[in-house]
């Protein structure tokens, strides 16, 4: 996408609530299909957006959620509805480009994706996958959430 288009897909969804398909239901029956969670789970949640269903997430765990999105303004609001919610200690959002994160491995029990795997496809978990390979062998209970459903990368689900 070029900036010009960039800039167009950002002014159309400015002000919309909620940037993907779902609802807070959807978010709800998503989460609750994750099995073996740890009784605080740490989640990444890529490309947020306003944060819709950041919040939803943190009503449903008793883990934090790393919040991410490369768009100013989304991560300006939902660092205002997190104060205005008190949930600073629950969660953390950071300005940044879902493609150049830098976290070490197996810094997250859950990958939540609900945000993006609409927008790019499943491409961004199979090249996860590729690329995280040989670091991931071993390492049980990895969680991928997207829009429709909960999937790949060997995961535990009922």
């Amino acid at each position: 996408m070029n900036n010009k288009q960039k800039d167009i897909f950002f002014q159309i969804h400015q002000n919309i609530p909620r940037e993907g398909p779902g609802d807070s239901i959807s978010t709800k029956n998503a989460f609750l299909k994750l099995v073996d969670l740890p009784p605080h789970p740490k989640i990444i949640d890529i490309v947020c957006g306003p944060g819709f269903q950041t919040l939803d997430l943190a009503s449903l765990t008793n883990g934090t959620i790393i919040a991410i999105d490369n768009h100013p303004f989304y991560v300006n609001e939902l660092k205002q509805k997190v104060l205005q919610q008190g949930l600073s200690e629950k969660i953390t959002v950071i300005n940044a480009d879902m493609f150049a994160l830098d976290f070490p491995d197996a810094s997250f029990d859950i990958i939540w994706a609900e945000g993006s795997i609409y927008i790019i496809g499943s491409g961004l978990t199979q090249n996860h996958e590729k690329t995280n390979h040989k670091e991931r062998e071993g390492h049980e209970g990895k969680r991928v959430a997207e829009s429709y459903c909960v999937s790949p990368m060997g995961l535990k689900m009922d």
